[in-house]
């Protein structure tokens, strides 16, 4: 049968409007669905910002730090504020590295933050937060919450105060699902280095520092080391004690606890599900292969130290101007520059500005002492603080005769108490009065909250090391 070419052209507009029809009802479905799935994660293109189309990192020559694998864990909300600052300092002097989060498609210059959380966990809908079981689960940090935007406008450029942690962050709710996978992923890209280590992209790393302190320690024993928090309510621990590596301030494990820590990885990576927080959910992992925070393989304690969560003012604990800091966190951009340009700067004979790609004296020690007078702190006599505490660091303390009524001597013990500190100067760096009882201290604790009756003060003298520097 022979078709006239009008009947074969009516066939073949009739076959187009049905190939039309068909793809637009799947279309209008696939929509349906995209729409109803209520996922967490969209994914869509992101738009580079425009100041950051051409940027650009001189990555350091130096192979100084080769021995460690950095992992930086960043937020796609989060991701074009710090990572362009954060790459200029410190991680310019480790090759080895790589940058995480919760979507895929940010990049800049050369890295790309990888998605470690729907390739490992799927699509997720809702996090332990949004579902509202905030209300009695005592997270590890108990920052305020705040508008970040507001907050980084507001606070951005004074270099005393840390940023403040937002629990209504993306990112920051779905750091529970990031680490273990993040961990896996930092060993499969580097499988040869000997240390690896974890940080929050809001923090600074002392890698001369850090270097000289693992010096002292083994990579092929199973070590995971970091600053040491306990393990909140709604985690359950299986063992008494219990703590775990405070993710910002960073997460260290040594080559031999990488490998228990990966034969176990997929079991780890379908367990925890009631705890809320990455960091503590990898040292329930770590547990499961019998390692644990800060102990060595021969059940001894590591005297492990130098990890902050907070930044370095007058509210930091300056306790040992000898000892070598480690790691800041809760850091602007411009906090982790200034840090990275006093590390470069200190103990120079020469005025000479360096160029931005030069070392000067990175790759020397820095002390808490040299740290604390590169700084622009407001250091001078303060009135006694009410309703304060400063704990530790006491050289010397001295009773008073306890009477009653405590308010009838207050004033003039307290006044007293900090008389006897600005006469022991340069030794007496701030005191504490409390309970009938002044103490009188050669650091300055960070200042908390205490009774009604308690003051504290400094005396604004810089704390100075006098002797050999704390290495192991």
């Amino acid at each position: 049968m022979r078709f006239s070419p009008k009947r074969i052209l009516k066939i073949i507009f009739s076959l187009s409007l049905s190939v039309l029809f068909v793809l637009l009802i799947r279309n209008l479905i696939s929509k349906s669905k995209i729409g109803n799935q209520g996922g967490i994660f969209i994914k869509e293109g992101v738009n580079i910002p425009d100041d950051l189309k051409n940027f650009v990192i001189n990555e350091s020559p130096s192979h100084e730090y080769d021995d460690l694998a950095l992992c930086i864990k960043s937020g796609a909300d989060v991701f074009y504020d710090r990572i362009p600052g954060l790459l200029k300092s410190y991680p310019r002097y480790i090759r080895n590295k790589i940058i995480v989060g919760e979507k895929p498609g940010y990049r800049i210059g050369n890295y790309t933050m990888h998605d470690v959380c729907t390739p490992t966990y799927g699509e997720i809908k809702e996090t332990y937060w949004s579902k509202g079981k905030k209300e009695g689960a005592e997270k590890k940090d108990n920052s305020e919450k705040v508008d970040a935007k507001k907050d980084d406008k507001k606070d951005s450029d004074d270099i005393n105060q840390g940023r403040k942690q937002n629990f209504d962050k993306l990112g920051w709710q779905l750091d529970v699902y990031k680490n273990i996978p993040a961990f896996k992923l930092l060993y499969d890209t580097y499988p040869n280095a000997k240390w690896y280590m974890m940080v929050d992209d809001d923090t600074y790393v002392f890698l001369s520092n850090l270097k000289k302190r693992l010096s002292f320690y083994n990579p092929n024993e199973k070590l995971y080391l970091g600053a040491s928090w306990p393990i909140p309510t709604g985690c359950f621990p299986s063992w008494s004690m219990a703590r775990f590596a405070h993710g910002g301030a960073g997460i260290i494990l040594s080559r031999a606890a990488m490998l228990a820590f990966i034969g176990n990885y997929d079991v780890c990576v379908k367990s925890f599900d009631d705890c809320y927080a990455g960091d503590v959910r990898l040292a329930l992992c770590l547990n499961t292969v019998g390692i644990r925070l800060n102990r060595s393989e021969r059940h001894v304690n590591v005297n492990w130290r130098g990890h902050s969560d907070q930044a370095p003012n007058l509210e930091y604990s300056w306790l040992e101007p000898c000892d070598l800091p480690l790691t800041f966190h809760h850091l602007y951009s411009k906090q982790q520059m200034l840090l990275y340009n006093i590390q470069r700067y200190h103990n120079r004979d020469s005025f000479t500005l360096l160029k931005d790609d030069e070392d000067g004296n990175f790759h020397t020690l820095i002390s808490y002492s040299d740290l604390f007078n590169s700084l622009d702190l407001d250091l001078k006599v303060t009135p006694p603080e009410k309703a304060t505490y400063r704990l530790g660091s006491d050289y010397k303390r001295i009773s008073y005769s306890r009477i009653l009524n405590e308010e009838e001597t207050l004033e003039e013990n307290v006044v007293d108490c900090q008389q006897k500190c600005l006469n022991d100067i340069p030794k007496c760096k701030s005191w504490q009065y409390s309970n009938f009882m002044c103490h009188l201290k050669s650091g300055i604790p960070g200042a908390i909250e205490g009774t009604p009756n308690s003051y504290t003060g400094i005396t604004g003298v810089p704390i100075q090391c006098e002797k050999e520097l704390m290495l192991n």
